[in-house]
C-alpha cells in the first residue's frame, strides 16, 4: 500500500505523500495493529472495512493496508488522501491562535447580526454538542459563503497548516476550490475526533 499511495500521485502532491510517510504523520499497518488502537469491532462498521482513520492520541494518520484490494483505483487512493490529510490539518491547527481568533471573528459577526453567519447557526442541528456548534456553522459558511472575508481567512489558515506539515509545494497546486473543499469535510469530520476519538473516525470501503 505503501508504494501505491506514492504511485498514485506525481509531482509536487508525490514529494508530499513521501515527506508524510518519511516523518510517520501518516503509517500504513495492518488489520491485527489497527484493531489493537481501534477495536475489533471498529475495524467493520457501518457495514465496510475501515480503510483509514486519525488518531488525535498520537497525531497520526493511519491506512489499513490489507484493507485495501485490487480494485481500488488511484483515483481512490489520491481521495482518500486527500481527505485524510485534510483531517490531520484540522486537528494539527484546531488549537493555533490564529483559528481561535477565526471563531471570536465568527462570533463578533454572529452578535452583530450578518446574514450569512445568521443562516449558518440556524441550519445546525438541535442537538449539536454546544462545544462544537461554532465549528458547524464556519463548516457550512466554507461551503455556502465562499466570498465572505471571513471564509478566505479560513483558507489563508488552512494553507498555513498544510505548510507547517511540511506540505508547502503541493499546497501552491491546490486551488482554492481544493482547500474549500478539504477544509469543509475536515471541519465537519475532524470534529468527530474530538466528540469520539480516534475510533470513532474512520473512511470505510466496501466490503
Amino acid at each position: 500500500l505503501h508504494a501505491a499511495l506514492l504511485a498514485a500521485h506525481s509531482g509536487s502532491a508525490r514529494k508530499a505523500i513521501k515527506h508524510l510517510l518519511d516523518t510517520h504523520q501518516i503509517r500504513v499497518i495492518n488489520s491485527d495493529q489497527a484493531a489493537n488502537l481501534l477495536g475489533e469491532e471498529i475495524l467493520y462498521e457501518q457495514g465496510g472495512l475501515v480503510r483509514g482513520f486519525f488518531s488525535p492520541s498520537n497525531d497520526t494518520t493511519y491506512f489499513i493496508a490489507d484493507h485495501f484490494d485490487s480494485s481500488t483505483t488511484p483515483s481512490e487512493l489520491r481521495g482518500l488522501i486527500r481527505h485524510e490529510v485534510g483531517v490531520h490539518a484540522y486537528q494539527m491547527g484546531r488549537g493555533n491562535a490564529e483559528f481561535k481568533d477565526i471563531l471570536r471573528q465568527l462570533d463578533m459577526m454572529r452578535r452583530a447580526g450578518n446574514v450569512a453567519v445568521k443562516e449558518a447557526y440556524a441550519r445546525i442541528p438541535a442537538k449539536t454538542d454546544p462545544a462544537f456548534i461554532d465549528e458547524e456553522a464556519l463548516a457550512y459558511l466554507v461551503q455556502h459563503s465562499p466570498e465572505l472575508g471571513l471564509v478566505k481567512r479560513v483558507v489563508a489558515w488552512f494553507r498555513n497548516v498544510l505548510r507547517a506539515m511540511g506540505l508547502g509545494s503541493w499546497v501552491g497546486e491546490l486551488s482554492t476550490d481544493d482547500i474549500m473543499g478539504m477544509v469543509q469535510a475536515a471541519i465537519v469530520r475532524g470534529a468527530a475526533v474530538e466528540r469520539e476519538g480516534a475510533g470513532r473516525r474512520f473512511e470505510a470501503g466496501p466490503d
